[in-house]
């Protein structure tokens, strides 16, 4: 009985070992993006949220999705075979489960993470978009308040003598700054 648990365990470790592989491979890649969404992070809480930086952990986020999506189909490979070797009611077939699923809601998790970091990029962008508007908006006021200023002097130069419609202009161009403030 011993020898054939160790047949079985051999054909096992020999038919899995490439998916032991894709699993070592899938969770140290993991590891390493872990630590950069880490320092990301970090860096966000120092210099502030950023679009960039958003950019960064949501493409930081996408590849540990991939690393998770293929750490579960080599975990489901070793799953098969471990079933056709052990059987459907084993213990080594229901320690691969338990890693399917602890996998799988962390998969979940980085899901979430990638849609938040997906929302605050697009809050990000529209807030940006409402700086512009603001900015535009700004500049048409202040080219109104050119033209009327110059409308202003003109009316000035032919009511009043040339000498004093100088510091009007000049006036008037204080006021609108001190406005536009």
């Amino acid at each position: 009985m011993a020898n054939k648990k160790n047949e079985a365990k051999v054909k096992f470790s020999m038919e899995t070992a490439e998916a032991r592989e894709q699993t070592k491979k899938a969770a140290n890649e993991i590891k390493i993006l872990r630590s950069e969404l880490r320092l990301s992070a970090e860096e966000m809480k120092t210099n502030g949220t950023s679009l960039e930086g958003l950019q960064k952990q949501y493409r930081l986020l996408e590849n540990e999705t991939k690393q998770y999506e293929t750490k579960l189909d080599a975990i489901n490979t070793q799953i098969e075979k471990a079933t056709e070797i052990y059987g459907e009611n084993s213990d080594e077939v229901a320690r691969l489960k338990l890693n399917y699923n602890n996998t799988a809601t962390t998969l979940e998790k980085v899901k979430q993470q990638l849609a938040a970091t997906e929302k605050a990029m697009d809050e990000q962008r529209s807030s940006m978009q409402q700086v512009d508007d603001a900015v535009q908006d700004t500049r048409n006021s202040y080219e109104k308040l050119e033209g009327i200023i110059e409308l202003v002097y003109i009316v000035l130069q032919s009511v009043v003598k040339p000498g004093i419609t100088g510091f009007f202009k000049i006036d008037l161009h204080i006021k609108c700054y001190i406005y536009l403030s």
